[in-house]
């Protein structure tokens, strides 16, 4: 597993940043974003398909071959934490019309 930081230009040119988990299974990238409690700018759930188009970039990875996450931490305003894959429709490798469903099998990141 890879995990990183992501710094990204969030809304109205805000600093934005999330934590980016990466796990190859059976020749998919399962990629997660995960919403840090000092991140400042934009969400991830905001920002989805900017942060999905800009990971297929930088891993040098086709969108047919991954699929994607979204995470939020426990914290004060969360009992639990919440996960999401995130489906996407996509134009070459650029990622439109994110859609959430419950997922279940966080573990693969450790959580």
């Amino acid at each position: 597993m890879e995990t990183f930081i992501h710094n990204f230009e969030g809304f109205w040119n805000s600093e934005s940043k999330c934590k980016v988990h990466v796990v190859v299974l059976h020749d998919i990238t399962h990629i997660c974003f995960e919403e840090l409690d000092d991140n400042q700018g934009t969400s991830v759930t905001n920002v989805s398909e900017h942060l999905a188009t800009q990971m297929i970039k930088k891993l040098n990875i086709r969108p047919g071959l991954c699929k994607f996450f979204e995470s939020y931490p426990e914290n004060r305003h969360r009992k639990d934490r919440s996960f999401d894959e995130i489906l996407y429709t996509w134009q070459g490798n650029v990622a439109s019309k994110p859609h959430w469903l419950p997922a279940k099998n966080m573990e693969i990141f450790g959580f």
